[in-house]
């Protein structure tokens, strides 16, 4: 091989047109042959995003929230889209949208994966209408989805903090008296956890920000309690010290109202209730009036007894 550089430049000077004529063949060959490979997938429900480039407007009417699209793409990369990382991202002018304004929706402002491009958008257009920005203090409420295991319940969902600032359309925003978490699955949870969770935004019809836009939620959860009716319990004396030759219990019986899982109570047995009243210490030859006093199995509690107390005669 020569080693004069311009060997290299004469080699590519000759035929000049005929090899531009070939590369150029070459890459819309190469395009055509992609077109012809290519798969195509439809997506449906795909948001729209509005950027307002001028600070101190916000979104008041936009319609539709959501659009079709048609990609087009390499068959392992197209199949594997997934639509919630695809959205329409438009930028306007707050001059353009003070009153209502179609804007057109460019295929280029939709975000794909490398490879993939939509080819199709329908509708083609979106509604707009904007609106001063105004801002405004709003309390915070945690959503949950799906239900615990039986036998627990939510006792208490606490949002940290409890308001976020809301900022919006100022027609919009005296409107607007709570915000919402996502929803928080419950589903295997028996005992309580707290959680990082995002805000929602309160319409897809017009825009917010919501800053903080996370908050920390503890969900407090509690066993479920249920009560059982038992009648007729035998109340006992408990005695110490000299026995009195007679004790009297007026009445002698006592109804409870038990608390406590359903399992547990399903397979209490009432007559394991050990009801009494404590006549240790007391004098013979007078009459008291004492309060009852239940003893049951574990995880179980007296929600409620009649009477709460007897008569006790001694003599």
């Amino acid at each position: 091989m020569p080693n004069n550089p311009s060997w290299a430049v004469r080699l590519f000077l000759d035929n000049k047109g005929a090899k531009i004529l070939a590369f150029v063949v070459a890459c819309v060959s190469w395009y055509a042959i992609q077109e012809i490979i290519s798969f195509e997938k439809p997506l449906a429900d795909i948001p729209i995003d509005v950027e307002v480039e001028e600070e101190g407007w916000a979104v008041l009417e936009k319609s539709p929230q959501t659009v079709s699209v048609i990609f087009r793409g390499p068959e392992e990369t197209i199949w594997d889209m997934d639509r919630k990382n695809i959205r329409v991202r438009l930028k306007i002018k707050a001059s353009e949208a003070q009153e209502v304004e179609l804007v057109p929706i460019q295929l280029n402002t939709i975000a794909t994966p490398r490879g993939v491009r939509a080819v199709m958008v329908d509708p083609g257009y979106v509604r707009l209408r904007l609106d001063q920005e105004g801002q405004t203090n709003v309390p915070v409420k945690a959503t949950t989805i799906n239900e615990l295991p039986q036998g627990f319940e939510v006792e208490e969902l606490i949002c940290k903090p409890a308001t976020v600032n809301l900022y919006g359309p100022r027609q919009r925003l005296d409107s607007t008296d709570i915000l919402r978490t996502h929803a928080i699955d419950l589903e295997s949870r028996f005992q309580t956890f707290t959680k990082r969770v995002t805000v929602a935004p309160p319409s897809e019809s017009w825009g917010a920000r919501v800053e903080p836009d996370v908050v920390e939620v503890t969900v407090k959860i509690v066993e479920r309690s249920a009560t059982r009716e038992v009648k007729g319990v035998a109340v006992k004396a408990m005695l110490g010290g000299d026995i009195p030759e007679s004790i009297q219990l007026f009445p002698a019986k006592v109804d409870l109202v038990l608390e406590g899982r359903s399992e547990t109570l399903e397979s209490f047995d009432p007559s394991t209730i050990q009801a009494y009243v404590d006549c240790s210490g007391l004098a013979a030859g007078a009459t008291y009036d004492l309060p009852i006093k239940a003893q049951l199995g574990q995880g179980l509690h007296v929600q409620s007894m009649l009477p709460r107390t007897v008569e006790v005669r001694l003599q």
